[in-house]
C-alpha cells in the first residue's frame, strides 16, 4: 500500500492527537499518524510540497526518515502540472491524505484521486477533521479525527456508470462501496447484460426493480444523475405496456438511439414478424406458402410455435402479395421493406460482412423505422 500526501510549510509546535477508528496516534503531521494507523512503511510514503516544505522536513525537530525525503515531490505553481504529477503517482492500492496542504494542493490531490479511481484501485481518501474548533494547534496539542472521503469516489464512479449506460447501455466495471449506491451499480450491470444480450423481456423485469430503488435516491447527493438514469429506465419499463410487436419495436428504437445497430435491426425484424402474426390473426387472413419439399401448400395457422408460424408468414407473404397486390397493409411495399431489414440483419450477424460498416447502413435502417412506424404504431 502507498500513501500520498500534500504538505505546506507551517511549522507545528506540538504533536497533535490523530484519531483513526477509535485509536489515538500522536504525531506532528497527519500523514505520519495515518501511515502508522494503516501500517504503511516510510518507504511507501510520498510527500508533495514546495521548497519550503522540503526544508521543513529536513530540520532537526521534524527530521523524517530518509525514505520519505527521497520520495519528496516538488510542486510548482501550475495546477495542471501538479494534477498530472499526482495522477501519475496514483496506482493500485493507494491512500491519499489531503489534510495538510499548501493553497490548491489538497484539492488537486483529491481531484486526481477521483480521476484515477475510474481506472485504478484507490483504497481511500482521508482528511483529519478537528474535534474542537476552539483548540489552536499552533499553541496546543489538539485532537483531529480522520474521516473518509471515499463517498466522493463512489459518486464519481457512479456518475461515470450512469453516463455510460445512458449513452450506450454499457456499464464500465467501477467499484462502488457505499450501501445506498452499490445496488444501483449491481442492478444496472444486470440490466446492461440483458439489454446487450437482446433479452428485452428480462430487461423490463430488471428495469422495474431498478426503478423502485432509484425512487429512494431522489433526495440524495446524486439526485441529478439519478433523474437522468430514471428517465432511461422508465423508457424500458414502459415497453411492458404494449403488445409483443410494439414491445419489440419500442426496444428496436431504443437500441437505434444508442447506435446499437445490430440489436436495433434484429428487434425491428422480430417486431415486423410479430406484427404480421397479430394482424393476420386479428383479421383472420389465411396465409400459406407452397412447401416444395412436402409438395403441398402449408397453412401458417397450423403452426403452434410462434417462431415457426412467423417464419411461415414471412414465406407466405410473397404468395399473398401476388394474389392481393392492392391490400392496404400486406402489399409489395411492406414485403420489400421486410426483405431489406432481413438483409441488413443477415449482414450484421456475420463478422466478415462489410455492409454493416457502410456509411449508408444506418440511413437505410433509419428509413425502415420511418416506414414501419406508421404501420406498427398507427
Amino acid at each position: 500500500m502507498k500513501l500520498i500526501t500534500v504538505l505546506g510549510a507551517t511549522e507545528p509546535k506540538h504533536k497533535q492527537h490523530y484519531v483513526h477508528e477509535g485509536k489515538i496516534y500522536d504525531d506532528y503531521f497527519a500523514f505520519l499518524a495515518l501511515a502508522r494507523a494503516l501500517s504503511i512503511p516510510p518507504a511507501s510514503i510520498i510527500v508533495i510540497g514546495t521548497e519550503k516544505t522540503r526544508g521543513l522536513l529536513n530540520t532537526e525537530l521534524y527530521a523524517i526518515a530518509s525514505e520519505i525525503r527521497d520520495n519528496f515531490v516538488l510542486s510548482t505553481d501550475s495546477v495542471d502540472e501538479l494534477f498530472e504529477k499526482c495522477l501519475s503517482l496514483i496506482d493500485d492500492d493507494t491512500v491519499l491524505d489531503v489534510t495538510q496542504g499548501f493553497r490548491h494542493m489538497p484539492m488537486t490531490l483529491l481531484l486526481s484521486g477521483i480521476a484515477a479511481s475510474s481506472q485504478k484501485r484507490l483504497s481511500g481518501i482521508y482528511y483529519a477533521r478537528t474535534a474542537n474548533s476552539d483548540c489552536n494547534p499552533s499553541f496546543a496539542s489538539c485532537t483531529f479525527e480522520f474521516i473518509s472521503l471515499s463517498s466522493y469516489l463512489d459518486r464519481a464512479n457512479l456518475n461515470a456508470i450512469v453516463d455510460s449506460f445512458c449513452a450506450s447501455y454499457v456499464v464500465p466495471r467501477l467499484r462502488i462501496t457505499l450501501r445506498d449506491y452499490a445496488p444501483v451499480e449491481a442492478k444496472l450491470s444486470e440490466l446492461s447484460r440483458h439489454l446487450l444480450g437482446n433479452n428485452s423481456d428480462q430487461a423490463i423485469v430488471c428495469a422495474r426493480k431498478l426503478l423502485a430503488h432509484l425512487e429512494t435516491l431522489h433526495a440524495s447527493s446524486i439526485s441529478e444523475s439519478i433523474r437522468e438514469l430514471e428517465a432511461e429506465v422508465r423508457k424500458i419499463v414502459s415497453l411492458s405496456e404494449h403488445s409483443e410487436s410494439l414491445r419489440l419495436y419500442g426496444a428496436a428504437k431504443l437500441y437505434f438511439e444508442k447506435d446499437l445497430l445490430l440489436h436495433a435491426v434484429t428487434n425491428l425484424f422480430e417486431a415486423v414478424l410479430a406484427y404480421l402474426d397479430e394482424y393476420v390473426t386479428a383479421q383472420n387472413i389465411p396465409m400459406q406458402y407452397y412447401d416444395f419439399k412436402r409438395r403441398h401448400p402449408h397453412r401458417c395457422s397450423e403452426e403452434k410455435k410462434p417462431y415457426n408460424r412467423r417464419n411461415c408468414l414471412k414465406k407466405g407473404l410473397n404468395e399473398f402479395v401476388k394474389k392481393h397486390p392492392f391490400h392496404p397493409v400486406l402489399n409489395k411495399a411492406l414485403q420489400s421493406k421486410l426483405e431489406t431489414i432481413d438483409r441488413l440483419r443477415n449482414h450484421s450477424a456475420h463478422a466478415h460482412a462489410t455492409e454493416k460498416s457502410d456509411r449508408h447502413y444506418k440511413d437505410r435502417l433509419g428509413e425502415s423505422f420511418v416506414f414501419f412506424d406508421r404501420i406498427i404504431t398507427g
